[in-house]
């Protein structure tokens, strides 16, 4: 029997949306197109399906048209998926006068990093209106049934398709001592009502440890709130895991409270990486041009480790806090990299940084901030010897002033690289010298200016 032909039709070639296809693609002839990126497939990510890469032109920053002709593509296949956004306008208009069958997987509500999950309805009806003449859809989760139902549209045509993970089966049984979370951190995921909770049970016993994998727009607030309650010790922020191609990473970290101020931390990570790449720029690179060899200073190159790259870092931390008045803060890490012989060096990337920050309040509406950093023991290639060239050591402060007028409403001064050195911080592209900054915030809503 001659399996369906089902076209998927979507922003991007997601690594964590590729599990789910490939078996999809075992029911059906599967092909999966896609319009962001450059159009090629992320390596060592297995694909049992076709692609497809659409290119699209932007219009207004919020729309999005496809070149390709979708409409003559789609009545190849006998199923499409399609992108549930109804900014992309090919995509959404494809049910009407088609008979190819459309399904659109989507989010089905509006949501943001910096607005509540369903809080704002202007475009519902427009949603609801192209949502009702596809054949199905399939949201996120079940929230949006119930909300389109009410609007009328059939409930025997919604299904819920949850955001998942591949999670890979354990060879062997693990003690299972700890709660994990990962995701975007931002103050819609609810994350501090589990934070609340730990706070009021931190005195039970055998109390699993909460781990935190991930970063956004909460992650200072979510860090500092461990830090001024002392839950350091069972709660853990392990930041984001971006890596695909990191395949062990060892961690043995210790962190203490010395008094009610002051807390330190220590720790350790051993890495292996497959394909780890460095991008550099090329100052040896040449063209042709009318018949004339041009030798452009600028070009990125990228190049990676054939063997698996190891990497050490030792970090340690200090922090002191005196009331809600003064935060002394200050981290050091060391990177040791163990590469191949392709790699002379780990290019543009410092083998130690020391960061040094200070903010004392005074009055409750007066704020001070000093920032210092140190950057050193980083290489670029000179491409005329072949040898890898020291970068001179960076060395940087920053001096902050802002003036709390309300609980919405500030005025603030930043004069940063007061040392007014041109460093080469990304690629060998000098930064400015001494520079200014001076602005107003208002915080619109229930938030309040943030100290």
């Amino acid at each position: 029997m001659e399996k369906p032909k089902v076209i998927v039709l979507y922003n991007k070639l997601f690594h964590y949306r590729i599990p789910v296809w490939n078996i999809l693609a075992r029911k059906c002839d599967l092909t999966v197109a896609y319009s962001d990126g450059d159009g090629k497939i992320p390596e060592r990510i297995g694909c049992d399906f076709k692609t497809m890469y659409l290119p699209v032109r932007r219009y207004f920053h919020k729309f999005v048209v496809q070149k390709a002709k979708i409409r003559k593509l789609v009545k190849e296949y006998d199923a499409v998926i399609a992108y549930g956004d109804i900014a992309w306008l090919k995509y959404s208009t494809l049910p009407w006068f088609s008979k190819t069958k459309v399904v659109f997987h989507s989010l089905g509500v509006s949501a943001s990093y910096d607005k509540g999950y369903d809080s704002h309805h202007e475009w519902d009806g427009i949603r609801k209106f192209f949502y009702s003449k596809a054949n199905a859809l399939a949201f996120y989760t079940h929230f949006p049934i119930d909300k389109y139902e009410k609007m009328g549209i059939p409930r025997e045509k919604m299904f819920e398709a949850p955001n998942t993970v591949e999670v890979h089966p354990v060879k062997d049984a693990l003690e299972k001592d700890s709660i994990l979370f990962v995701g975007t951190l931002y103050r819609q995921k609810g994350l501090q009502s589990v934070l609340d909770s730990y706070l009021e049970l931190r005195d039970v016993e055998n109390l699993p440890k909460f781990r935190i994998v991930g970063k956004g727009p909460d992650y200072e607030p979510i860090h500092q709130w461990i830090e001024d309650h002392k839950m350091g010790d069972i709660i853990e922020m392990m930041g984001a895991i971006y890596n695909i191609d990191e395949k062990t990473r060892i961690y043995l970290g210790l962190q203490t409270s010395v008094s009610r101020s002051l807390t330190i931390g220590a720790g350790a990570s051993f890495s292996f990486y497959e394909g780890l790449p460095f991008f550099i720029v090329d100052t040896n690179h040449t063209f042709t041009y009318r018949d004339s060899t041009v030798r452009l200073f600028n070009t990125f190159t990228l190049t990676d480790d054939t063997t698996t790259a190891k990497v050490l870092n030792v970090h340690f931390d200090l922090n002191y806090k005196y009331a809600d008045m003064l935060k002394l803060g200050c981290n050091v890490d060391y990177n040791l990299y163990l590469l191949s012989k392709n790699v002379l060096k780990p290019w543009y990337q410092p083998a130690l940084t020391v960061q040094f920050n200070a903010q004392y309040i005074l009055l409750k509406k007066f704020v001070f901030k000093l920032d210092f950093y140190v950057s050193a023991f980083a290489y670029q290639p000179d491409f005329t010897t072949g040898k890898a060239v020291g970068i001179k050591p960076i060395f940087d402060f920053d001096f902050g002033f802002e003036y709390l007028w309300s609980k919405r409403f500030s005025i603030f001064a930043d004069l940063n690289n007061f040392p007014c050195q041109r460093n080469r911080v990304y690629y060998d592209y000098p930064n400015h010298r001494i520079n200014a900054l001076v602005g107003i915030k208002y915080c619109f809503g229930g938030e309040s200016v943030k100290k």
